[in-house]
């Protein structure tokens, strides 16, 4: 209170009023002096915000995290589910009697049926002819069966000898069978027909033993191998595309949206160029800095006045950036951004409170007239990278960005210089 222009202009008039002939100065300075013993109150500075604690800060931050987050998820979980419907993965059951491979000496029921009939038949012709011989007294030393064998199959003696389960009482019930062949002397050779075809039904039946043996453990379990076959696709690459995006800029205790188009030209199909334009909006920037202030020669105290800046930004930011696709959804990107200012906001530099008011009374035109007169750098120089996750047509983006310069705010009166960062999170389409 002691500090007001008003109260002052207040005492001036009633003291005119009064008549006193006294200096006006010296009275002024008596009430003030009368007044810090009496009311002693706390400066408290015009115009400044309360100052948020660290939890407060979280809590701003995490109202805007959070819905961008559950937006996210909420995009991602419905894309891939999509995905698992419309693209089933290929699977390729293999067991283990897959790779099995019947011999060609085993052979069906039907194959045995032909073989037994051509078989009977070619015994009537040999025996016939056997009959013939034998009667016009022609002899031969050589034993038909072991010509038979040696001829016709010479493999047969082997394949006996290392069939498994095989025994000789099922040899002699076959050889001995005479509905089928002729028993008479000289007709020895009746048998090798037999013989070959003992042999063959000896193995099937062999296999047979074995296969139902080797196959009985694995149906108890009922196990089956699988081997699923992923198919790598290939990275699909537009040679020109164009995007639209908006996002969120977060940093501490601040948050201002931005609105986009990009244009993106493919080197190869992993290596791509980023252009475009975002037009961020209300980019908070705030400082203050000091100035010498005017005193009178009899004034009680010599402290600097304190001038406070804030203001809102808004900016075209120009990325040039090179892109890489880690795959046909990931990829991360960087390089360079130019900034331009196009707004400095409505808010701008205001002299803080004074404790001395006989210190401005007499110059604030001309402060006013310096505050309205700062400038502010309008082109920046900075960096940018992220990470791009694509789903279908639409992409998510997530990214940091600092200008290599720091805004810098100057007026007659004084300057300040401010650092920008801030962390970027986006949703785009992509039209192709």
């Amino acid at each position: 209170m002691k500090n007001s222009v008003w109260h002052y202009k207040f005492w001036k008039k009633k003291l005119n009023e009064l008549p006193v002939d006294v200096d006006l100065n010296t009275a002024w300075s008596e009430m003030q002096s009368i007044l810090d013993k009496d009311l002693p109150l706390a400066d408290f500075p015009k115009g400044r915000t309360p100052v948020k604690t660290f939890t407060g800060k979280i809590v701003s931050m995490l109202g805007y995290i959070l819905p961008v987050a559950a937006m996210i998820v909420g995009i991602t979980y419905f894309t891939i589910k999509s995905s698992k419907k419309e693209k089933p993965s290929i699977t390729k059951h293999i067991n283990k009697n897959s790779l099995l491979k019947v011999p060609d000496t085993l052979m069906d029921s039907d194959s045995v049926k032909d073989i037994l009939s051509s078989n009977v038949t070619n015994s009537a012709n040999t025996n016939q002819a056997i009959a013939y011989t034998t009667s016009n007294g022609i002899d031969t030393d050589e034993d038909p069966i072991s010509s038979q064998i040696s001829s016709n199959n010479p493999d047969n003696t082997e394949i006996i000898k290392t069939l498994p389960d095989l025994s000789n009482q099922q040899l002699s019930r076959s050889t001995d069978r005479g509905e089928i062949y002729s028993n008479a002397p000289g007709s020895t050779i009746q048998n090798t027909g037999f013989f070959t075809l003992n042999t063959r039904m000896a193995s099937l039946s062999a296999y047979k033993k074995w296969n139902e043996k080797e196959e009985t453990p694995y149906k108890k379990t009922g196990s089956r191998k699988s081997v699923k076959i992923k198919q790598r696709r290939e990275i699909y690459t537009p040679k020109y595309n164009y995007s639209v995006e908006a996002g969120l800029n977060v940093y501490k205790s601040n948050q201002n949206i931005f609105l986009g188009a990009n244009a993106t030209y493919a080197i190869n199909k992993r290596l791509l160029l980023n252009t475009g334009l975002r037009l961020s909006f209300a980019n908070a920037l705030e400082g203050s800095y000091t100035h010498p202030n005017y005193n009178l020669k009899d004034s009680a105290s010599k402290e600097n006045l304190i001038i406070l800046d804030q203001r809102k930004l808004t900016t075209a930011d120009i990325p040039l950036g090179l892109e890489y696709k880690i795959s046909n959804r990931i990829s991360i990107k960087a390089g360079p951004v130019i900034s331009l200012l196009l707004s400095k906001g409505i808010e701008g530099s205001k002299l803080s409170t004074v404790k001395n008011p006989l210190d401005t009374i007499f110059n604030s035109k001309k402060i006013n007239d310096a505050l309205s007169r700062s400038t502010i750098n309008k082109l920046n120089i900075g960096f940018s990278g992220g990470l791009n996750i694509r789903l279908k047509q639409f992409n998510i983006e997530a990214g940091y960005r600092q200008n290599l310069k720091p805004y810098k705010v100057s007026s007659d009166l004084g300057s300040y210089k401010k650092e920008f960062r801030t962390f970027q999170i986006g949703i785009g389409y992509n039209f192709k």
